[in-house]
C-alpha cells in the first residue's frame, strides 16, 4: 500500500485530470494505474507517492493548514495541506506534533484537524456550503477549485462518509423515489451530481457558471435520486 506524500497529487487518465488525491490518502498500485482507496483509477506522478507505510489518526477541516518546522508561528513551512488531508499525530502540546506522509516531522494548529472515525450527518451539508463561490475546476476536489463530483465527495467524506467519486449512482448510494427526496440526497442529472440541501434548493459545482452555487430546482432532466443509507 502506498500514500501521497505531497499535499495534492493530481490524477490523470488518458492526459485529462481526473481526481486530485490528497495528503496522507493511501493507494494501491498495478504497473502505472493507481487506485485509491474510495475506487478511482488513474496515473500520479511516482514523485507524489511514498511506499512507506503510514498511518494516520487526523483529518484536516479547515480550507489550508500549514504544516510548520516548530511550534513558532514564524518557522519554516513545510507544507500547506488542504481540507481532507489525513495527517499522523506523534503527541499533543500547544500546537499538535505531526509526522507527514514523507517522513518529516511538524506542527500543526489543533483547530485546523479533527480525528478520523467521527461520522456526523448533520455536516454534510455544512460542509457542502463551505465550498460555496470556490471555482469550478474538472478533476478538483481542494478548496482550490471543485468540479461536481467533487464537491459532492468531499461534503460526504468530511463529515465521516465515504462515497464513489463520479456523477454516477453507485453504492454506497442507493435510488429512491423521486417523492421521498430530503436534505442530503443526491440528485442524478446526465453527467452531473448535486446535493439537495431543502427548500426545493440544490448545491453544486456547476461547469456552466463556473463555481459553486445555490440553485433552485428547476430542472426537468433528472435522471434519479440516490440516497445514502446512515
Amino acid at each position: 500500500m502506498s500514500v501521497v506524500k505531497t499535499n495534492v497529487a493530481s490524477m490523470f487518465k488518458n492526459n485529462e485530470l481526473q481526481d486530485e488525491v490528497l495528503h496522507g490518502h493511501s493507494l494501491s498500485l498495478e504497473g502505472d494505474t493507481a487506485t485509491t482507496f474510495y475506487g478511482y483509477k488513474g496515473i500520479l506522478k511516482k514523485e507524489d507517492i511514498s511506499f512507506d507505510n503510514y498511518e494516520p489518526t487526523h483529518i484536516v477541516i479547515s480550507n489550508f493548514a500549514d504544516v510548520r518546522e516548530n511550534s513558532n508561528i514564524k518557522s519554516k513551512i513545510l507544507i500547506t495541506l488542504v481540507k481532507g488531508s489525513y495527517l499522523k499525530i506523534t503527541k499533543f502540546s500547544e500546537s499538535i506534533n505531526i509526522i507527514l506522509a514523507d517522513g518529516r516531522v511538524g506542527y500543526i494548529d489543533p483547530r485546523f484537524i479533527k480525528e478520523l472515525g467521527i461520522k456526523d450527518k448533520n455536516l454534510i451539508i455544512t460542509n457542502a456550503l463551505s465550498y460555496l463561490e470556490v471555482p469550478y475546476r474538472w478533476g478538483g476536489k481542494t478548496p482550490l477549485g471543485v468540479d461536481c463530483s467533487g464537491l459532492v465527495f468531499m461534503a460526504y467524506f468530511l463529515a465521516g462518509f465515504v462515497i464513489y467519486r463520479d456523477a454516477q449512482l453507485k453504492p454506497p448510494i442507493v435510488s429512491i423515489d423521486p417523492l421521498e427526496m430530503q436534505p442530503t440526497d443526491l440528485i442524478f442529472f446526465e453527467g452531473h451530481v448535486a446535493i439537495y440541501i431543502g427548500n426545493s434548493n440544490i448545491i453544486h459545482a456547476s461547469a456552466e457558471n463556473g463555481l459553486v452555487k445555490i440553485e433552485s430546482l428547476k430542472r426537468k432532466d433528472i435522471l434519479k435520486i440516490g440516497r445514502y443509507i446512515f
